[in-house]
């Protein structure tokens, strides 16, 4: 089968009230495998590091991630189940607000449950810019994009301050 890849004409943007939904449970399917492999492969021409189903418009609980490892991470059904109450300042940038960058406090480490491209249920804990990226698409999956929690620095950065749901 050939993989559809995503382009920037397919990204929603904010304000579209897709991306305040909170994505509902997916089954794991070989269509949902399938979609998860187009998204990842789309990362690299759409300039990211994720990719949340519902910033392409699709309602399915299922992001992806290149966490430096050359391989694809495929998080179905992911929710955070442990944050650091350690923080760390980092600058972060979101497909579905383009063009803009932002500096948020997050976690420095996550832990995570998910379904992978196996369907195997995982936990994995994730440290630095792997637990920022890892929270970044499940707050899309939640319903949650940076601007909904930022306020304006003295730079006129946005500065978002992570928060429990």
């Amino acid at each position: 089968m050939e993989l559809r890849l995503f382009t920037d004409d397919d990204i929603v943007t904010h304000p579209d009230s897709g991306l305040a939904q909170v994505a509902p449970a997916t089954a794991w399917t070989d269509e949902i495998t399938d979609l998860g492999r187009a998204m990842f492969s789309s990362l690299a021409g759409l300039n990211a590091v994720g990719l949340a189903a519902n910033q392409i418009g699709r309602d399915a609980r299922l992001f992806v991630a290149d966490l430096g490892e050359g391989e694809p991470w495929f998080f179905l059904n992911a929710q955070l189940v442990a944050r650091s109450e350690n923080t760390e300042e980092g600058v972060e940038g979101c497909l579905s607000i383009p063009g803009h960058l932002f500096l948020v406090n997050s976690p420095e480490v996550v832990t995570a449950t998910y379904v992978n491209e196996h369907g195997e249920e995982c936990t994995t804990t994730f440290t630095g810019y792997d637990a920022r990226v890892v929270r970044h698409e499940v707050d899309h999956l939640n319903g949650r994009v940076i601007l909904d929690h930022g306020v304006l620095a003295e730079s006129g950065d946005v500065l978002v301050e992570d928060t429990d749901e």
